[in-house]
């Protein structure tokens, strides 16, 4: 990392130091602040640890002691000390999954067995069939979740110190009631196992059963009493909602590639939390996960001590391995963030305090005026992150370093542009005269930071072009000081160096070869001949489909057969989340091909008169043909931009500039499609991406087919006819694919027949 103090105390060195005129004394009063800073920079620092992670330090160690203690010197009292604990343990899960919303995680399948070892203990100690249904379950899926859920034991994190014990206790509990039975127990395992072999519906039978009652009672539960409550709550956590939003679980993975081989999903299928097929499909896994557990208890591991010890300290182990690999992962990251934001903090300041030098600085060429605009530097804050709270998963600690790593990249240049304005080798008159460009904020900062480049991304947005703005202002003012010195001390102007070369960006012309396309709705009708023009003109094509998947694989087969590339994807555009995990497939679909075009198309109708007209009807239409327009628009635009190459085409309507009776849902859909192309278009044009929509009249397909009077349309139709679908694909690949088209956005290109003629 580079050091702080030293670039930034260079940059305070290039600041004319003289105390024989008052008029300097800006320059002096920032060199006093930024020494000041620069000596607290200097001091040796510490990272604070969060009381959080002291409390869980604790926890974690001082209940392994205790653990191993009551397990090697009195396992006969084992059974307390998992009493006394699992109530704590549950409480402290609860607490944090409630702000999560993950509450409903306390309905799995380990938390009923917990009842039950409780139940064992207190009510039937004694019981035969419960105790060998136990100690199957605690050996068997409980013991094999510390695997596959990998299981940490990780002393600085409470979520994964309740995580461990509450996987590992029951566990432990059970290997001291099965060799060493409390002496209030008349009958004992041994002596069961001394007069009886182990039957068969004891370790498999009856397990499965607890087994098949929980998974219907989760069923009823769930998925059908809090159905409504979870459709409207989609922030609401389920498991099957945590492993199909983000399937990390090996189990999971498997699951889906063996259901794809199988063909019970396709290809590009993926999971859908709220899909019964999703759903049986993971009831079935996790049925065969059980019955697949359960199978070391009647391999005769309940008749080893040592087996079932071996048993136990291999879990152990493993925790203590995926343990040491999430301290480097993630804590590492933590505590580098931590110095990271104390680097921005101490850059921050020091850009404040060239703003309040700046405030206070006499009238010089005009610029005084400007100094109460500069007086608090609107630096941008960056958004919340997790980072910011110190709780941090693996991907979100990588990302907050990189922000803070740019954000430290980008004052740190800012700050030598003010030294060198206050040297006076910047032109500052465009930025005076209120005409700053990106290009003139590249200047003043020697071309070191392009600031266009900041407003890219993540970083687009009114923070960091306020944060570029605002010490570039602080800069001019600095360099108007110093030239006022130079005319005040010689008479004569000051040189100005200007730098030659400007960085602009231009708009990349698009080539269609090897150019990534996705097309919604593209199984069939319009979509379907906008997929097969693409495919001919060289694009890769990502065919999306909702539920067609056998067409929408034809389309794929197709392009194929004509020498291009094409996938199939499905997904449901009107939710975020799908569109989401689209544009994640779609941009690995062909290796690391940027996507460079979008084509909104997909569409629904749902045709009713105004007054008849229900609510879903209304809302599915909304969804489907609007939200699923942005949704696409704002993903693909994110990329888009970061590339200063795409462009994005609308499939609207000339219902949405006419109107048609009947369909007031879909003519209102594809009227803020229109508005919302041209409000696009002015937001992405200066980053090299162009929005256009094309409004088609009557089109011969499937949509057109069921309309009411055809032959009245007809006659209100200037040519005649309806429109092929070939038509509208060809002002599409021109649109999208032609380097004619470059110059094109925001227009919306009627291909109707001339029946919006005049509007």
């Amino acid at each position: 990392m580079w050091s702080l103090p030293r670039r930034a105390g260079h940059a305070a060195a290039r600041i004319p130091r003289s105390s024989s005129f008052d008029v300097i004394s800006m320059p002096a009063r920032f060199r006093d602040a930024t020494a000041r800073i620069l000596r607290r920079a200097r001091r040796p620092r510490a990272v604070d640890v969060r009381l959080a992670d002291k409390l869980s330090f604790v926890l974690g160690v001082c209940g392994c002691s205790l653990t191993q203690w009551v397990f090697s010197d009195a396992p006969q009292r084992m059974w307390l000390l998992y009493s006394l604990a699992i109530g704590p343990l549950v409480a402290l899960r609860l607490w944090m999954y409630l702000p999560s919303r993950m509450s409903l995680f306390l309905l799995d399948f380990c938390y009923l067995t917990q009842v039950l070892l409780l139940v064992h203990i207190h009510l039937l100690p004694c019981s035969r069939r419960l105790h060998y249904a136990l100690f199957s379950l605690c050996t068997g899926p409980l013991a094999l979740a510390v695997v596959a859920w990998r299981n940490s034991l990780v002393f600085h994190s409470i979520d994964k110190v309740t995580s461990i014990f509450i996987h590992l206790l029951p566990i432990a509990t059970m290997h001291t009631l099965h060799w060493h039975p409390p002496s209030r127990c008349a009958s004992s395992p041994s002596g069961w196992r001394a007069e009886h072999g182990l039957a068969l519906s004891e370790w498999l039978g009856t397990p499965l059963a607890i087994y098949a009652a929980w998974q219907l009672a989760y069923v009823l539960i769930v998925d059908v009493s809090l159905a409504p409550a979870l459709a409207s709550n989609p922030e609401q956590q389920t498991s099957i909602r945590m492993l199909t939003a983000k399937p990390y679980n090996r189990i999971a993975i498997g699951t889906l590639r063996g259901c794809r081989r199988l063909r019970l999903f396709g290809p590009a299928e993926e999971y859908n939390a709220d899909s019964w097929k999703t759903k049986c499909v993971f009831m079935g896994t996790q049925g065969l996960y059980t019955v697949v557990a359960l199978l070391p208890t009647g391999l005769g591991i309940a008749r080893s001590r040592v087996a079932h010890f071996a048993l136990i300290a291999a879990l152990l182990i493993i925790a203590v391995w995926n343990g040491a690999g999430y301290y480097f992962e993630v804590f590492s990251r933590r505590y580098e963030a931590e110095l990271l934001r104390r680097e921005e903090r101490t850059l921050r300041e020091l850009a404040e305090a060239a703003g309040e030098a700046a405030a206070t600085a006499p009238d010089r060429g005009g610029c005084a005026p400007l100094a109460a605009d500069w007086r608090e530097p609107a630096l941008g804050k960056g958004r919340a992150t997790a980072g910011a709270r110190g709780d941090f998963s693996r991907s979100e600690s990588k990302a907050e370093l990189l922000r803070l790593s740019d954000n430290l990249s980008a004052l740190a240049d800012v700050a030598g542009g003010v030294a060198r304005a206050a040297s006076g080798q910047i032109d500052a008159e465009p930025l005076i005269s209120g005409t700053a460009s990106a290009v003139d904020l590249a200047h003043a900062t020697g071309g070191v930071l392009d600031a266009s480049a900041c407003l890219d991304g993540d970083a687009y947005d009114a923070g960091w072009r306020g944060a570029c703005a605002s010490v570039a202002g602080v800069a001019l003012l600095l360099l108007s000081a110093t030239s006022g010195i130079a005319r005040g001390f010689t008479g004569v102007s000051a040189p100005r160096a200007r730098l030659v070369s400007a960085r602009r960006v231009a708009s990349p012309s698009m080539s269609a070869v090897g150019d990534v396309a996705i097309v919604t709705g593209g199984s069939r009708g319009i979509g379907k001949a906008i997929a097969l023009a693409l495919g001919g003109a060289g694009c890769k094509v990502v065919v999306n489909y909702l539920s067609s998947a056998a067409p929408a694989e034809a389309v794929v087969a197709q392009i194929k057969a004509s020498g291009g590339e094409a996938v199939a994807i499905q997904a449901d555009v009107s939710k975020q989340e799908a569109v989401i995990e689209l544009f994640k497939q779609a941009s690995t679909a062909f290796g690391d091909t940027p996507i460079s075009l979008l084509v909104n198309n997909g569409g629904i109708t749902r045709d009713a008169l105004a007054i008849r007209m229900k609510p879903q009807q209304w809302q599915d239409v909304i969804d489907c043909n609007l939200s699923g327009v942005w949704w696409c628009s704002q993903e693909a635009g994110k990329m888009m931009i970061r590339k200063r190459k795409g462009r994005i085409i609308n499939i609207a309507s000339v219902v949405g500039q006419i109107g048609n009776p009947g369909q007031a849902n879909y003519a209102a859909a594809k009227g803020g499609v229109i508005a919302m192309t041209k409000t696009l278009a002015k937001e992405f044009g200066s980053r090299g991406v162009t929005v256009n929509a094309i409004a088609p009249g009557f089109i011969e397909s499937e949509m057109t087919a069921d309309l009411p009077g055809i032959q009245e349309l007809l006659k209100s139709i200037p040519l005649g006819r309806f429109g092929k679908a070939e038509e509208i694909a060809g002002m599409v690949k021109f649109l999208g694919t032609d380097p004619a088209a470059d110059y094109i956005t925001g227009h919306v290109f009627n291909v109707d027949g001339g029946i919006a003629i005049g509007v």
